[in-house]
């Protein structure tokens, strides 16, 4: 019985400790780590409302203008630094810096007087000794009247600048030798002297092929026909009878009378005369420029040089290749010609939709090189023509698609699309 009050008693106390200790703790926690943790919540919600977020609008708001500025100047600098404008500028300005330097003279003393002079790089120094001593005798030194003038004082006689001057038309009896110019074409001479195509080229050994370049020099006849070098035992009725020429008119353009006179070596002039030995002119076209001798018939396939040139007198680009873009687009106004980079033969020429390039020419430069001129308003060639080297092979347009008048100008090379400006000079 005592046992048992014992027990009842013990567990009675331990309850009771128990809930002392449970409330305890809960008044602990009510006014102490509650109050701490309020607090605590209170400052970070203070600090993170009003310090943490306007710091990093503000730090997202820099980032984002300074990174759009730093991309929109990289940009603009980087097209600045690169437009042909600011290099064209760059070198006038270095060009300009070098003349300035060459036009301050730099002063010469009077004892390094006469060191650059030709009298000096034609005797050795060691043979004059000091410039007060050099020799008189003129009758040993050589002839250097052509060289320039003497000064008086400080002798010194320098080497002239001979300007060479060049005669466009050079006369040496009735043949005449022309220098050809920039620009000129073989109809445009032959109009100029009133003869025929075919007489240019047959009296300068020429063919539709052939290539000139301005500055080269062309014997000119002084009317249309050929020359004949008479060989030994030839007659004037023979001669006549192989050019089918009249002999009275031979001997006329010749100024001969006799024609028991001819001579063994003696150049004629044949009026009318032909030569079956060279090609026929038939498909001349007079709008070759300087650089070819005649637009090119079908005579086998034709191999470039290399060396491509614009292809319009114009050089403003404005379209440059892309990975979506293939090609340069060169900007000119419409009817402006279209030049072939270079020697070869056309393999497609067609005007039509064609894909967006309408009118349009592909040439073929041989080596697995193909150069294309898009949007053309004309087409001046055929499949199968050789071309040479800046040929008019077309006009300017805006044909297929295209927003203004402009030329397209592909580069291929193994039919792989490569960027123009690689190849172009």
């Amino acid at each position: 019985m005592q046992l048992n009050r014992l027990i009842n008693w013990l567990n009675r106390l331990f309850i009771r400790s128990l809930l002392g200790i449970f409330k305890a703790l809960g008044f602990i926690w009510k006014h102490g780590f509650l109050h701490i943790y309020n607090t605590l919540r209170k400052f970070s919600v203070f600090c993170l409302y009003y310090l943490f977020l306007p710091f990093y609008r503000s730090y997202y708001f820099l980032k984002r203008r300074i990174s759009n500025f730093y991309t929109f100047l990289r940009v603009r600098l980087f097209h600045f630094l690169v437009r042909r404008h600011f290099i064209h500028g760059i070198i006038i300005v270095i060009a300009m810096v070098v003349v300035l330097n060459n036009l301050q003279a730099q002063d010469i003393r009077d004892e390094n007087f006469g060191d650059q002079t030709v009298v000096l790089a034609l005797f050795p120094s060691e043979e004059f000794g000091e410039p007060d001593q050099l020799p008189m005798d003129i009758g040993s030194m050589p002839d250097l009247s052509g060289l320039g003038t003497m000064t008086m004082g400080n002798t010194a006689i320098t080497k002239p600048q001979i300007m060479q001057t060049e005669s466009t038309i050079l006369s040496s009896g009735k043949l005449t030798k022309y220098v050809v110019k920039s620009g000129e074409t073989i109809s445009s001479i032959s109009k100029k002297f009133n003869v025929s195509v075919d007489t240019i080229l047959w009296q300068n050994k020429l063919k539709p092929t052939s290539t000139i370049k301005p500055g080269a020099v062309l014997e000119i006849l002084p009317e249309t026909g050929v020359t004949h070098q008479v060989k030994w035992g030839e007659t004037l009725g023979g001669i006549s009878g192989k050019y089918k020429v009249d002999a009275s008119k031979i001997l006329v353009s010749n100024g001969l009378i006799d024609p028991a006179a001819l001579r063994a070596g003696q150049t004629l002039i044949i009026p009318g005369g032909k030569l079956s030995s060279y090609y026929s002119t038939k498909k001349y076209t007079a709008a070759a420029p300087v650089g070819s001798v005649s637009k090119l018939f079908t005579a086998g396939k034709v191999t470039g040089t290399g060396n491509m040139l614009w292809p319009s007198p114009s050089r403003i680009i404005t379209q440059y290749f892309t990975w979506r873009h293939h090609g340069l687009d060169i900007g000119l106004p419409k009817g402006q010609p279209i030049y072939a980079a270079d020697d070869g033969t056309v393999i497609k020429s067609q005007c039509g939709w064609n894909g967006g390039y309408g009118c349009h020419i592909i040439i073929d430069h041989g080596n697995g090189i193909k150069t294309l001129y898009g949007h053309a308003s004309r087409i001046d060639v055929a499949v199968g023509d050789g071309v040479s080297r800046g040929q008019t092979i077309g006009l300017v347009g805006s044909t297929g698609k295209s927003t203004g008048t402009h030329i397209h100008f592909e580069v291929r090379v193994n039919n792989k699309m490569v960027n123009p400006l690689g190849y172009i000079k």
